[in-house]
């Protein structure tokens, strides 16, 4: 009946935008079927490159911040490999008095839809003010200026921890609520979407007073900070660890947990999931009757496979704490995990210090304001794509593709991006070699997520240096 229903409303879109039907006589449709090769058939077209360059920078972001945060620039970037995109950033100063407290970093790695991620990005910066403010009031209730670069390392996580627990313990009870309570199903939808989908909470939290920089991780999202050593080689410090079925610490705790269920775990999957902490996932975390409400009223996932004692997922954070040295020219990259499956630590690192060798942060970078549109034309397009093969050489019919996509190659890493962020993207989807980035950025999705989705922060931490910046990227 859904199937149905939603033919029916392809049908009288067209019906009703006026559109005229195809029509064709019998000699004409003899001379319009092409041949029997299917890339005449198919009205998706290679990218060009000039699309591709358009593509690249079409999202990304830069913006100088000031002097008094302790940041010059962040930087953005990112290529979606669902439509519509499940991920999101955020940045949030928290200033009193005019003064700046704290900076707030956030990447978001949702899915099963967008909608938990989507919440985050709206509320978990603030949720995060209100327990440091509350925190704050219980470390100096006398106190009348601020005094955050005072308070205690373990408040100052514990008041992070209590805002990520708090936000995802308010999305999965209104779910479970909507679930098995009296509502329409429009707000029943409403209040399960957050909690049918799921998300990775990524925050990094910047004193500049202090220098002190805090990285709250739930999921698979990572941290790495740059600093040079005394040599002048850039050095990748790791500030998160991805929280994944292949992590032994990870599984260690869920086995204390679920000490009676042997299969919980397998291929280094969750019940079928990658990480092993997350926001919203209800289908991880809801009683069974729970689920089973959810499926059976209002459109949800059968309850998984081997289900037996949960909650299995937490969206409590791992907070690490790291002294930033501004003289060592320190800067901080967060991504999620798409851009890790292409790059090393070391080779995202080696690629932010070569970009620094060749374009100033403290100059902005040159904006796309959208990507650039194909004509609409399939003919011209084709036409394009066979005149520029003429040049592109002869492909290589024995090159095993997916070898070459596990990682990205060295050989072929690049610097002509004025945004260090699509600098990132650029390499992690083929650098030099045209072939390999034009061709990850052709696949559809879903395929695409197999091959590109990622995020990144970068962080410099102390304004005077010269190679202070922010930079993110999803790709």
């Amino acid at each position: 009946m859904v199937a149905t229903s939603i033919g029916t409303i392809v049908l009288l879109y067209c019906l009703a935008t006026g559109q005229e039907p195809l029509m064709l006589e019998t000699n004409d449709l003899q001379q319009s079927v092409p041949s029997e090769h299917v890339r005449d058939l198919t009205v998706w077209t290679p990218y060009r490159m000039d699309y591709v360059e358009a593509y690249l920078h079409w999202r990304q972001k830069s913006q100088f911040v000031g002097a008094s945060s302790g940041i010059l620039r962040i930087d953005a970037a990112w290529s979606e490999s669902n439509i519509p995109l499940e991920d999101a950033m955020d940045h949030l100063a928290i200033l009193e008095g005019g003064e700046w407290q704290w900076s707030i970093l956030s990447i978001f790695d949702g899915h099963w839809g967008c909608e938990t991620a989507s919440l985050l990005q709206q509320w978990l910066s603030k949720y995060i003010l209100r327990e440091l403010a509350n925190a704050h009031q219980r470390c100096f209730p006398q106190s009348k200026i601020l005094r955050y670069k005072e308070m205690p390392t373990e408040i100052v996580d514990q008041a992070v921890k209590d805002a990520f627990t708090s936000l995802d313990r308010i999305i999965i009870d209104g779910g479970a609520e909507a679930a098995v309570g009296d509502r329409f199903l429009n707000d029943a939808m409403c209040e399960l979407s957050p909690s049918y989908s799921g998300s990775c909470a990524l925050v990094s939290l910047y004193q500049h007073e202090a220098k002190v920089l805090k990285v709250a991780c739930t999921g698979d999202s990572r941290a790495i900070l740059g600093r040079q050593n005394e040599a002048g080689i850039w050095e990748a410090i790791v500030l998160s660890v991805d929280q994944t079925g292949h992590n032994e610490d990870e599984v260690a705790r869920l086995r204390s947990e679920h000490p009676n269920e042997p299969d919980m775990i397998k291929d280094g999957r969750l019940l079928g999931l990658a990480v092993t902490r997350a926001f919203g996932d209800g289908i991880w975390k809801w009683p069974r009757e729970v689920q089973e409400a959810a499926q059976q009223r209002f459109f949800g996932r059968r309850p998984r496979v081997g289900l037996q004692s949960p909650p299995y997922l937490t969206a409590e954070p791992i907070i690490t704490t790291t002294k930033i040295c501004p003289e060592k020219g320190d800067f901080l990259i967060m991504a999620t995990d798409g851009l890790w499956d292409r790059l090393t630590n070391e080779q995202a690192v080696d690629l932010v210090g070569t970009w620094l060798q060749n374009y100033s942060p403290s100059v902005e970078a040159q904006i796309s304001s959208a990507p650039l549109a194909e004509s609409g034309d399939l003919e011209q397009e084709r036409a394009h794509t066979q005149e520029e093969a003429r040049t592109r050489g002869k492909p290589e019919p024995q090159k095993a593709y997916p070898a070459q996509v596990a990682r990205a190659d060295a050989k072929h890493f690049t610097v002509k991006d004025s945004n260090a962020a699509t600098h990132l993207v650029r390499n992690a989807l083929g650098g030099s070699n045209e072939d390999m980035l034009r061709g990850l950025l052709t696949v559809p999705p879903p395929f695409s997520r197999n091959l590109r989705q990622a995020k990144v922060f970068i962080l410099d931490e102390h304004a005077i240096h010269p190679r202070n910046y922010i930079l993110g990227t999803d790709c």
